[in-house]
């Protein structure tokens, strides 16, 4: 079984690298390659480590526990980044949050080196076992309710199960099984999520749901819920027909609808034109805008 679990795991995470670079097309035209770049660095982080650990078995126990540690903690990256990806600061972002989260929860690798600089193998204390489960859900807390929620969960259990494999809490399974799960659900959670990413837009969906819908999934209710407020703030000032929901425009007064006008649809691009400039190009808007009212 075991035998089996860690082919299906070397199959997996090394059938979804290309999967993984033609997303970056579909993301382009957004703020979102910057977590996407932090992604790569994971999987391929991630990839090494399997090979090297699980598959070839080159090292020892005690500098593979230092490598899964390191991909563990670069796994939750890609979470953060996305809650910084907002024009002009995702750069300064990455910098002075993203890769100093990365490097606290890497530092219990440091304390496992000896004199003779030979890593012993790690035991991580609850308090960092939380720590990993605190960042990862509010990672994946963020798609909740949207496409990528799924694979975020996915995501979320693969990264956290690498330090409880590590941690004191008795009844774990023992960190070979551990990282083999975890390789795999990560794989999977990617996978998935690629083919969220690639999917066409459903041609029943106005221009403003697809817009709406697409920036809601792919940046988070983080980001769609500031962005709403702003939206339903002109709403209420230019006393539009609708206000803007999580799941899209609906009526303000829903025992009596009333159409938008023209200038009342020009209005509502124009806004959210402004308010997504931060985010996503023009050119990102204008795909999804095209058959607005």
């Amino acid at each position: 079984m075991e035998a089996t679990l860690r082919l299906m795991a070397s199959v997996a995470i090394l059938s979804m690298l290309p999967a993984v670079l033609t997303t970056r097309k579909k993301l382009r035209k957004t703020t979102l390659l910057g977590p996407w770049w932090w992604g790569v660095i994971a999987l391929a982080v991630w990839t090494i480590t399997w090979l090297v650990t699980e598959g070839l078995r080159l090292i020892p126990e005690g500098a593979g526990d230092q490598l899964w540690l390191a991909s563990a903690a670069l796994l939750t990256t890609p979470f953060i980044a996305v809650l910084g990806a907002r024009r002009p600061g995702s750069r300064v972002w990455s910098v002075f949050i993203v890769a100093p989260v990365a490097i606290v929860l890497d530092l219990p690798a440091a304390t496992a080196w000896n004199r003779d600089l030979h890593p012993a193998q790690l035991h991580l204390e609850v308090p960092m076992l939380a720590g990993y489960g605190l960042v990862l859900l509010m990672g994946a807390g963020n798609y909740l309710g949207t496409r990528f929620f799924v694979p975020a969960v996915l995501a979320a259990f693969a990264g956290l199960a690498i330090p409880a494999s590590m941690s004191s809490i008795h009844g774990l399974p023992d960190a070979a099984l551990a990282r083999a799960w975890a390789t795999l659900l990560s794989a999977t959670a990617i996978w998935i999520a690629t083919l969220e990413i690639r999917k066409a837009p459903s041609p029943q969906r106005t221009g403003f749901e697809r817009l709406w819908s697409d920036f809601r999934d792919l940046y988070g209710i983080v980001w769609a819920r500031r962005v709403l407020d702003r939206v339903n703030e002109a709403a209420i000032r230019e006393n539009w027909p609708v206000r803007l929901h999580l799941e899209g425009f609906l009526p303000a007064d829903p025992t009596a609808p009333q159409p938008l006008t023209s200038d009342q649809a020009r209005q509502i691009e124009h806004t959210l034109r402004w308010l997504l400039r931060r985010f996503v190009d023009p050119k990102w808007i204008d795909e999804r805008i095209a058959q607005s009212p």
